[in-house]
């Protein structure tokens, strides 16, 4: 009877630890799939078509869209993300004007990210050359001065 007690103790035992570690696994799934489907609605965002006659009210321009500016801003997200060239079809868009534009500003961009990198240099060496010529003054003072000193 002893045994019998002992066998079903350690059945026991060992059923309860696969129940929890089973508990575990749903546990962190469920928190996972919740985690992923919060991220997933924060990372959509509902764009709408603004009807003829229709008046942007402030801070709607970001998701409320004109119909006709919809290739542009399709073409100037794809520049953002380095990918219009050779993917846009540019044969949709009907005016050549709006797409010269958005060029533009992909390559206003650009030319805004060469430039800030060059003034980040220019200003690198300004003040290199401003602590390069502190330390040239100092030195010269110092000759100077134990040139004046020895002499006095």
């Amino acid at each position: 009877m002893k045994k019998e007690f002992a066998k079903a103790g350690q059945l026991w035992s060992t059923q309860r630890e696969r129940l929890e570690k089973l508990d575990e696994l749903l546990w962190s799934t469920q928190r996972e799939r919740l985690e992923k489907l919060d991220e997933l609605g924060m990372a959509t965002m509902r764009i709408q078509l603004l009807l003829p006659g229709e008046e942007l009210a402030e801070g709607e321009e970001i998701y409320r869209l004109p119909a006709e500016e919809i290739p542009m801003r399709e073409h100037q997200l794809l520049c953002d993300r380095g990918e219009a060239q050779g993917k846009v079809d540019l044969g949709e868009l009907v005016e050549e004007i709006p797409m010269r534009e958005h060029q533009l500003l992909c390559d206003r961009g650009e030319a805004q990210e060469r430039m800030r990198e060059a003034l980040g240099q220019f200003n690198y060496l300004s003040n290199l050359a401003k602590v390069q010529e502190a330390i040239r003054k100092r030195k010269r003072r110092e000759v100077l001065e134990a040139g004046g000193g020895g002499s006095g």
